[in-house]
């Protein structure tokens, strides 16, 4: 993952924040797919340094999203090296990062949107309806599409509609780092896998490595979606008094941004794995047991860090709880020319770690059946008032320190350049039919590019089945909170509405089934699979209507399509009839008749 890129705070388009060539340019990190050619390389935008108030205004309105969105494309076709695209805005709807109580709302916007954008890039039959020239030249692949999120449960609060999310992502990046710093006002470890009962309360009670993945689960949010952040640097501390060196130890917290800077990273507060490792033997050694993270304390200075041995608790604990991988900052932080011993000490630990490790991806059903969570924050009840989450701001209120942007370096220095993280993912044991990806919004209204209601049936609720989509066999539907998602089939596959799932194409061989769909009290809409055959000079098929209208008839003209589905509107009326000469009778089509159910005769 190259991070990061950014944005322009007028036209809200993408722009580079490393130099165009060199170290530290795309073409530089393009290099990677040499070394391993089926390494997926993914651009992050965002991240700490980029603030939020820039994105909080790109997300507040359609054009902003839309110039936003048009110049990810536009990026992502320039540079076709890029498998994906991650969001790091940090963070949504918090007031202390200049963000608005609305971008919650416009965050999930933002993701739909470009969900859909992504699968209108994949898609040629929604590409060829985009208003957007550009898209209508573009080659058919699909964008993998994540976001790095914060754990912290007022964060979430703030700005992460989660379950919704979580069904539009391809994969979700927890920052299970950074849970301390300075800014806490105590020495502390910044990574603890779980809460150490009697140090960890009030704020700090559920900020660790367990119980934040937890929480985002417990929201609705499937856990082998969940990529587990791993940190390979360490935060550390100018104690108060160098006789006060153990957990918890009061700070300087006002004198100093944390501990002294290293010799590289430059950075207070902040030290690397390969700056630590290579003082390793002057400093004296604890490992905080519960929290399974190692500390170290020399004279005055503290830090909190990990080791071959804490990434390997964690490790073994992210394959018990079936989480899908680990995501690391930064690879770059490592051991990388084994001065201290092993090349690359900590990146082994997780690659051994995930080796020969799979995680179960539920098939779709048991996905959109999971019913979104209850309420579980209310907003404040005015904009005056003080929300009683805002006692665990202090674990981002800093604007000093930052997550470190750091690239290789050879000969200390104060420069900032955007580095590789390194995501190591796990794969899957599902059938073909359990990979959907959720897209965004079914039909799309062209002027608000809001999802359209799920049709109702004849009581007026809201239908939740799965459907087919009305324009292209490779996609279906399904209605989640009142509003259509489409769903795309994996390569080769095309949704079978008889047994509701994605199959291979040559299982789909032969007249498929008229499946009629309540709409309203005496309205229904239908699907019409012309088959891989083709149509005939005519056809025979038993309706029930006096009137049926196209949804895009002219399509018929242009026949030989490998398969053809419209929507079709009609009120009973039981007329059978026979239509002949095809091509002739199906522009003006009038009084056609049909039986639910019963699949296409062609004779």
């Amino acid at each position: 993952m190259y991070s990061f890129a950014g944005i322009d705070s007028k036209t809200f388009k993408m722009r580079s924040l490393g130099p165009q060539t060199g170290d530290g340019s795309y073409e530089d990190f393009f290099r990677l797919k040499q070394l391993s050619p089926s390494s997926k390389l993914v651009l992050s935008v965002g991240g700490w340094g980029e603030g939020g108030q820039k994105y909080s205004d790109m997300a507040g309105s359609q054009t902003g999203r839309r110039q936003f969105i048009d110049s990810v494309i536009e990026t992502m076709e320039q540079h076709k090296e890029f498998d994906g695209f991650d969001l790091d805005w940090e963070y949504p709807g918090a007031t202390d990062r200049q963000g608005k109580y609305s971008d919650k709302e416009n965050f999930l916007k933002l993701v739909q949107e470009l969900r859909l954008a992504f699968d209108e890039y994949a898609s040629p039959n929604l590409r060829k309806n985009s208003s957007k020239s550009y898209r209508k030249a573009f080659y058919s692949r699909q964008l993998e599409l994540s976001m790095a999120v914060p754990i912290a449960k007022f964060r979430l609060q703030e700005g992460y509609e989660v379950y919704e999310l979580c069904q539009l992502m391809d994969f979700i990046n927890l920052m299970t780092y950074d849970l301390r710093g300075n800014w806490a006002g105590f020495a502390d470890v910044h990574t603890p896998l779980y809460r150490r009962p009697g140090i960890d309360e009030w704020a700090y009670e559920k900020l660790n490595v367990n119980d934040g993945s937890a929480l985002w689960h417990s929201l609705g949010c499937p856990k082998h979606k969940l990529i587990v952040g791993m940190a390979f640097y360490g935060r550390t501390y100018t104690l108060g008094s160098a006789d006060n060196h153990g957990l918890h130890a009061p700070v300087k917290k006002w004198d100093t941004n944390g501990g002294t800077p290293g010799r590289y990273t430059n950075e207070s507060g902040f030290l690397s794995y390969f700056e630590f490792c290579q003082e390793e033997e002057t400093w004296t050694k604890e490992f905080d047991k519960i929290g399974q993270c190692p500390y170290a304390y020399k004279q005055n200075q503290w830090v909190g860090y990990e080791d071959a041995s804490s990434l390997r608790a964690k490790m073994d604990w992210l394959r018990k709880e079936k989480y899908g991988g680990a995501m690391i900052w930064a690879l770059d932080l490592d051991d990388y020319r084994g001065v201290c011993g092993e090349k690359d000490a900590l990146f082994n630990v997780l690659t051994k770690g995930l080796e020969g490790y799979s995680v179960r991806v539920p098939p779709a059903i048991e996905l959109t059946t999971t019913k979104k969570p209850n309420e579980w924050w209310s907003p404040p009840p005015s904009s005056t008032t003080t929300t009683t989450t805002t006692t665990t701001t202090t674990t981002t209120t800093t604007t000093s320190t930052s997550r470190p942007r750091t690239t290789r370096f050879t000969e200390p220095t104060t420069t900032r350049k955007p580095s590789v993280t390194s995501i190591s993912t796990s794969t899957s044991t599902s059938t073909i039919s359990a990979t959907q990806r959720p897209v965004t919004g079914g039909e799309l209204q062209p002027e608000t590019g809001a999802p359209t209601e799920c049709p109702a049936d004849s009581t007026g609720q809201m239908l939740s089945s799965f459907r087919p989509h009305s324009t292209d066999n490779t996609l279906y539907l399904w209605c989640i909170n009142g509003k259509d998602l489409v769903l795309s089939c994996p390569p080769g596959t095309e949704w079978n509405n008889v047994e509701k799932q994605c199959m291979a194409r040559e299982t789909l061989a032969g007249p498929l089934p008229l499946v009629g769909h309540p709409l309203a009290a005496g309205q229904m809409d239908l699907d019409i699979n012309l088959g891989a055959a083709g149509p005939p000079d005519r056809f025979f098929a038993l309706f029930e209507s006096s009137r049926i209208r196209t949804g895009n008839p002219e399509r018929f003209g242009s026949y030989p399509p490998r398969n053809v589905e419209d929507e079709f509107v009609f009120l009973p009326q039981n007329k059978p009839r026979i239509v002949e000469n095809f091509h002739d009778e199906m522009l003006p089509l009038q009084n056609i008749v049909f039986q639910p159910g019963r699949p296409i005769e062609w004779f």
